[in-house]
């Protein structure tokens, strides 16, 4: 069954001219495995699952009766997302995830999305994968926030290493200071990170990142904004990449905030080399009593 749904989705790539780099084609046929058949184009028309992969932008009118047509258990992929004729029906969908181009077998970037993340969520529960936890905070700084995540993710059973760090600033890190702690986190563990402010309190598990086998993923403030408050870096050399080149932007410009160096360094590294990157829900970037924090 396995290689014929394989088969199935070469057949619909080849028959709409569609061309993927690896990465790209690795996570298409994870979405397959989750979703079920592609398909090219078109409105599902009453399907109940299975992955849509769009070729040409679709008008305003025709986007509106796609997406009404959409429900949980279907997934959306664009390989030629950069247009910007498939913004508006982006804009209607949750956006899950990208794979940066991949030289001439994919020069595109890929865009994946859908109706919310229900479906991962109940599938990530079952996913014993967990990255370990990392964060540091101002050594002068309040102390009592760092000892709340601390005993939450005792409470979780999480791997975990939370530090004082010497910084400039009684009272916050500066993005240098960030990023030179992740690239020691880096050196010192083998597993995924995942950096969390230290103001933070988990509720759960975070099994989203590690299930979904991405490069890197984080928040988007407003759908657009990069938010380094909470950072999943998977191990693999993508990542790698994008942490030092986070690493070089914030030691060249100390002062800047560290959310917009890291689109920087996202944007240099995506397009160099095909960048697996999720965008996590607002609820793994929420800090206790933000709007979403639930």
């Amino acid at each position: 069954m396995r290689d014929a749904t394989q088969a199935n989705l070469d057949q619909v790539l080849q028959s709409g001219g569609i061309r993927l780099g690896r990465a790209q084609h690795d996570r298409l046929r994870w979405l397959v495995g989750q979703y079920g058949a592609p398909s090219l184009d078109g409105v599902p028309d009453g399907r109940h699952n299975g992955v849509m992969i769009l070729k040409e932008p679709p008008s305003g009118a025709a986007a509106e009766l796609l997406y009404r047509s959409l429900n949980p258990a279907c997934a959306v992929v664009i390989p030629r997302s950069e247009n910007p004729g498939f913004d508006f029906l982006k804009s209607k969908l949750t956006e899950f995830g990208t794979v940066g181009p991949c030289g001439a077998d994919g020069p595109h970037e890929m865009w994946w999305g859908g109706i919310g993340w229900s479906k991962f969520l109940a599938a990530a529960d079952t996913s014993p994968p967990r990255p370990r936890i990392v964060s540091c905070h101002p050594r002068r700084g309040d102390q009592a926030a760092p000892l709340r995540l601390r005993q939450s993710l005792e409470r979780l059973q999480l791997d975990c290493h939370i530090e004082p760090i010497d910084t400039q600033l009684d009272d916050r890190l500066l993005c240098f200071e960030k990023a030179e702690f992740m690239v020691r986190m880096w050196n010192e563990y083998r597993e995924p990170l995942l950096f969390v402010d230290a103001g933070a309190v988990l509720r759960g598990a975070p099994v989203l990142p590690s299930f979904l086998g991405c490069d890197v993923a984080l928040h988007k403030w407003n759908r657009w904004e990069m938010s380094a408050r909470t950072l999943y870096l998977g191990r693999s050399a993508q990542a790698e990449r994008l942490l030092r080149a986070w690493q070089q932007l914030a030691a060249a410009y100390p002062a800047i905030w560290d959310g917009y160096l890291l689109d920087q360094a996202w944007s240099l590294t995506s397009s160099q080399v095909p960048l697996d990157t999720v965008w996590l829900p607002r609820s793994y970037h929420a800090l206790q009593g933000d709007l979403g924090a639930r």
